[in-house]
């Protein structure tokens, strides 16, 4: 006599074994696929964020090393800074030393205009309103200004 036979089950024999369906690995990779481009995309809007706060800050730097290389000079002499200007990649300092590459994105330029100034408690003053302005590649610009009074005004 024969032996009976065994019933073949319903269940596939890859789930008998623990395994994953092919719809389960689909929809795992879709999900991870789905967080590490959302994480790449926040590191990459973190990394231009520095970057912009950065540029800003050489920006406002070479403005202020503008602005005091031309208070350093007596009153008379500060309309010879009237239209200085220095185009982007030409950037030098007092000495003639040409700017760290990161700022030869910039260009600047000076320009002095005479005014009088109401100080309340003081009254008018006469002097020269100077206005350093700093602009990248992309057209952005920033703006240092100081009044500086005419001696004895």
């Amino acid at each position: 006599m024969m032996a009976p036979m065994a019933r073949p089950s319903s269940v596939p024999w890859c789930a008998r074994r623990g395994g994953f369906t092919l719809a389960e690995v689909l929809a795992a990779s879709v999900i991870l696929a789905v967080t590490v481009a959302a994480i790449t995309q926040a590191i990459l809007a973190g990394q231009m964020h520095t970057h912009d706060a950065l540029h800003q800050a050489r920006a406002s730097s070479l403005a202020e090393a503008t602005l005091e290389r031309v208070l350093r000079l007596d009153y008379a002499a500060l309309e010879d800074y009237d239209g200085f200007a220095q185009a982007a990649g030409e950037i030098v300092d007092v000495a003639g030393e040409t700017y760290p590459p990161a700022y030869q994105g910039l260009s600047r330029s000076v320009s002095i205009e005479a005014e009088t100034l109401d100080a309340a408690p003081l009254g008018p003053r006469d002097g020269r309103r100077v206005t350093v302005t700093i602009q990248d590649e992309r057209g952005r610009s920033w703006q240092l200004s100081r009044f500086v009074a005419e001696a004895g005004s």
